[in-house]
């Protein structure tokens, strides 16, 4: 309980360090400290102290850090964060693999087997598997228990107590793929426009956007956008404790801009960045009515940004979005592709500035959690009409009378309630019961052998002999059933002939098949 409330003072006044989610391969989930249940992760995503990652089979996850700092996990990965300030982070690996860059700050590596200490400027691949632990010092040094190990050495913890140290000279394709993410880190150069010393995110500013001189403003950043993009659109939101709502943008560059400034807008130029000094999980202000949410974003001025002027056009900036959609996000039920999803959220129809205006507040309401999805379902029963039961029926009545505590059988359209295919299933229970025997029990021999007397042939009712005429599905090469007149003609190739030869043909080649 100690530990817990500790963790929580932490995330609550240990300062403003998060993690963030550079790259993803194939699926990772997110199990968020506080939350209810994992959430599948994308690009720019938050990650602090707290959480739990884990990725699956061919999937691959890159996590940068302020200072330069790379965390790469390979597949049927399963690691936690213990702690993470801004001079060392600590984690802990259930299996996997894992390989660190240490730029400018310390980590420590914690398992089953033992402790991994690492100095800064240091690169190192922990693989736990199997009962062992493989530690690979790639440059730098690194420290387990009273054991020292330099570059290009690999430590072995055995669950035995066993430890031995060897040389190694094996590379596999993670490495390769790892290295190309270091790279990036190793020779890096702060912008001095930015009045913060964050390192993550720079890479991507200097490659899809430009710096330019915009008075009043000063230097600002403007991105390579499309025409019609605005800011706070692209992305969906996350709830983090300790912090609020935390805005997740699907753009490669948009850690920095979205967290660190404000947006405005300039006529002659367009969008803008306007750097900041303080960080927060997003500069918007909220407004949220009976079934809709809106935010929109905050100019330098800290005011709203209601609407923008582009070639004598009024553009709406709020970005207004069903509030079902909003309460029940997407990313705790979906897999994103490619990092991203297309449409997180459903777009209502623009509402009027004077409604948005009315219902303006500061922060909307937190989601529903996972948790309380087992609430949600016996609200869904009661409301739910309880379908035909079985014989158990008279035992659940004979039980109530006797005085005895039984609970009765849980409906099948209760349990039914969330899946995906309920309307389907529905109408074959529907069906089924046509075949209940006096007893309450369900005859399901006559069942199928209707259904296959029915697939196998049809009937069509013949007005002018006054029976039904049977014939297959498997109609022969060159006939076709005529629905209206319900008789079976065969056609034939026309040979030229007239049009009134050719019906009296057709009417001479009538088939009937009893």
């Amino acid at each position: 309980m100690l530990v817990k409330l500790l963790m929580l003072f932490s995330i609550f006044f240990g300062g403003e360090e998060f993690g963030r989610v550079g790259y993803v391969k194939g699926e990772a989930q997110i199990l968020r400290y506080g939350e209810g249940g994992f959430e599948y992760l994308t690009v720019n995503n938050i990650v602090g102290e707290g959480d739990e990652l884990r990725t699956f089979s061919k999937s691959r996850l890159e996590i940068e850090f302020s200072d330069g700092s790379v965390l790469t996990l390979g597949e049927r990965t399963d690691v936690i964060f213990d702690r993470v300030t801004e001079d060392l982070v600590v984690l802990y690996v259930y299996t996997g693999k894992v390989r660190i860059y240490a730029r400018n700050r310390y980590f420590t590596i914690e398992s089953d087997l033992g402790r991994t200490d690492l100095d800064q400027y240091t690169r190192v691949r922990i693989d736990v598997k199997d009962s062992k632990q493989y530690i690979k010092v790639i440059s730098g040094r690194a420290y387990f228990a009273d054991y020292k190990i330099r570059e290009g050495e690999q430590l072995i913890a055995r669950e035995n107590g066993r430890i031995t140290i060897r040389p190694y000279f094996d590379y596999d394709s993670f490495d390769y793929w790892a290295r190309d993410f270091e790279e990036r880190f190793v020779v890096v150069h702060r912008v001095e426009y930015i009045p913060v010393p964050v390192y993550y995110g720079v890479y991507e500013l200097e490659r899809y956007g430009r710096w330019r001189y915009v008075p009043p403003y000063g230097w600002v950043w403007v991105p390579k956008v499309h025409f019609g993009w605005r800011p706070y659109h692209d992305g969906h939101w996350v709830y983090r404790i300790g912090v609020g709502w935390v805005w997740v943008p699907y753009e490669p560059w948009g850690w920095i801009p979205y967290h660190y400034g404000r947006w405005a807008f300039v006529v002659s130029i367009g969008w803008i960045w306007v750097p900041g000094d303080s960080w927060a999980g997003a500069w918007v202000e909220w407004s949220y009515g009976p079934d809709w949410v809106a935010w929109v974003p905050l100019d330098p001025m800290g005011r709203p940004i209601y609407v923008v002027n582009v070639n004598h056009t009024v553009i709406h900036v709020w970005n207004c979005v069903d509030y079902s959609d909003f309460n029940r996000p997407v990313y705790r039920y979906k897999p994103p592709k490619d990092g991203k999803y297309r449409k997180p959220y459903k777009q209502v129809k623009q509402i009027k500035l004077d409604v948005i205006k009315k219902y303006k507040t500061k922060t909307p309401i937190r989601p529903s959690d996972i948790a309380n999805k087992d609430e949600i379902r016996i609200k869904a029963q009661k409301q739910v009409q309880r379908p035909y039961r079985s014989a158990e029926k008279d035992k659940v009545i004979d039980a109530k009378k006797s005085g005895k505590t039984s609970k009765p059988t849980t409906s099948v359209k209760a349990q039914r309630f969330e899946h995906k295919f309920y309307k389907a299933e529905k109408k074959q229970d529907l069906k089924k019961r046509n075949y209940i025997k006096k007893d309450n029990s369900y005859d399901r021999e006559k069942y199928y052998i209707d259904k296959r007397s029915a697939d196998r042939r049809r009937v069509v009712y013949d007005k002018e002999f006054d029976r039904s005429v049977r014939y297959d599905n498997n109609i022969k090469r060159g006939q076709k059933l005529d629905r209206k007149k319900s008789k079976l003609y065969k056609e034939k190739e026309n040979d030229g002939d007239d049009k009134k030869d050719n019906k009296k043909k057709k009417s001479e080649k009538k088939i009937y098949e009893y």
